[in-house]
């Protein structure tokens, strides 16, 4: 699970945050499978225009919380950033941003790719 140490719960902000964050970890745990190591891979694929960039709004902090919780749901996910992809999540979202990540290889799509991959 994501560490949310650095919100403050004597805050309206940080009260809102992590009223919210319980809303969602409770709806995600009601609509997702539960995890099970032997049963299934909860895979998620996430489509990201921009992470966080001046270019639509900065992206608030209670949202890349929610963001982070949402993704600690998974077993394994795949943040697509197209626009920047030298973007990287925010180091403080905990465990979520710990994951390995890395861009598309050059090469045409597709082909290229698996190629490499059988090699």
């Amino acid at each position: 699970m994501p560490r949310y140490a650095k919100i403050q719960n004597d805050t309206e902000e940080g009260r809102r945050t992590l009223e919210g964050l319980l809303r969602l970890r409770a709806q995600l745990r009601q609509d997702l499978p539960r995890r099970e190591l032997s049963a299934n891979l909860l895979l998620a694929t996430w489509n990201l225009r921009e992470f966080d960039s001046s270019s639509f709004g900065t992206r608030p902090r209670e949202a890349i919380a929610y963001i982070a919780e949402v993704i600690s749901h998974f077993d394994l996910v795949a943040l697509l950033l197209p626009d920047l992809p030298d973007q990287r999540p925010p180091a403080d979202v905990g465990r979520a941003a710990d994951r390995p990540h890395g861009d598309l290889p050059a090469g045409a799509p597709g082909r290229d790719v698996l190629r490499e991959r059988d090699q």
